[in-house]
């Protein structure tokens, strides 16, 4: 189970959010709609062993 500290909820300004966290600090986000291509790319891009 994942726990957040209540800042993390307040930096969520729009949705939809996809947010990359690496050793419990933000590396990098997604936000809004966005095509496959983007949303595959950033797993290949994040998460090396996901694409």
């Amino acid at each position: 189970m994942f726990e957040f500290d209540n800042n993390t909820i307040e930096k969520i300004e729009y949705t939809p959010t996809l947010i990359h966290y690496e050793n419990g600090e933000e590396e990098t986000r997604l936000v809004g709609q966005q095509s496959e291509d983007d949303i595959r790319d950033f797993f290949k891009q994040n998460i090396p062993e996901a694409g």
